[in-house]
């Protein structure tokens, strides 16, 4: 599934490899995109972990932040597997992961 947004910089693809959901994120994640990448990891699709690659980047707010936690606390197996600097940096404010 692929989804790019018109006048926004930001897009997300998803792959199903068995039980575990890729999520590939490009472009800016902020308080306006961040209800989107929600959706993405809300699935009704089978699957035992989320792996969120965050390599393609650009801005990060803490509204992305509270995404990736909010669904770590609704039960999802969520992964971070790639990072960009925009990310790292603020992750690098948190405790660990």
């Amino acid at each position: 599934m692929n989804a790019l947004l018109a006048g926004v910089d930001f897009g997300v693809t998803t792959t199903q490899r068995g039980g575990t959901l890729r999520v590939t994120v490009a472009g800016d994640v902020d308080a306006a995109t961040a209800p989107r990448l929600a959706a993405f990891l809300r699935t009704d699709r089978v699957v035992r972990r989320v792996e969120l690659d965050l390599s393609g980047v650009t801005y990060f707010s803490s509204a992305g932040m509270e995404v990736v936690l909010g669904a770590r606390r609704a039960g999802a197996d969520v992964v971070l597997v790639a990072v960009a600097p925009p990310v790292e940096r603020l992750l690098a404010l948190l405790p660990p992961l």
